[in-house]
């Protein structure tokens, strides 16, 4: 048996995400990049062609004055600057999908963008947090 209730709502802010003096996860300090950003926001990079994880990382230094240390793809780690040995600089002149298609080895589909995390910190050494990038390359 139903029953016949009508219930009006009105949906919650959405929540944004600030930078923090400390946080305790971090153990220091967090800045969001843009400040007050919500999970409903996303960088956009594109810049007519495909760049290398190089380009990739001059780009938000000039634009946003971070330091970009580690791409991410979903699970798949594309570029770490701390790896042991220094296991991904041999992929700073490579281009993005081209790193990503030969990790991942799914079928070739045919993608315009990837949906992108990095992490760095910025000029003053704190840690960023920003949301995900859509990396459009053709």
């Amino acid at each position: 048996m139903a029953v016949n209730i009508f219930a009006f709502t009105e949906p919650d802010e959405a929540k944004r995400t600030k930078s923090k003096e400390y946080d305790p996860v971090m153990c220091g300090p967090i800045k969001a990049i843009p400040e007050g950003y919500t999970n409903y926001d996303k960088v956009i990079v594109n810049v007519g062609s495909s760049l290398t994880f190089q380009q990739f990382i001059e780009y938000f230094k000039n634009k946003l004055n971070v330091e970009v240390t580690m791409v991410a793809c979903g699970n798949v780690s594309l570029y770490n600057a701390y790896m042991p040995g220094g296991k991904h600089a041999a992929r700073l002149p490579m281009a993005i999908e081209k790193v990503y298609d030969e990790i991942c080895q799914e079928d070739k589909v045919k993608k315009n963008y990837l949906v992108l995390d990095i992490g760095g910190s910025t000029e003053d050494g704190a840690d960023f947090t920003m949301p995900p990038i859509k990396y459009i390359f053709k």
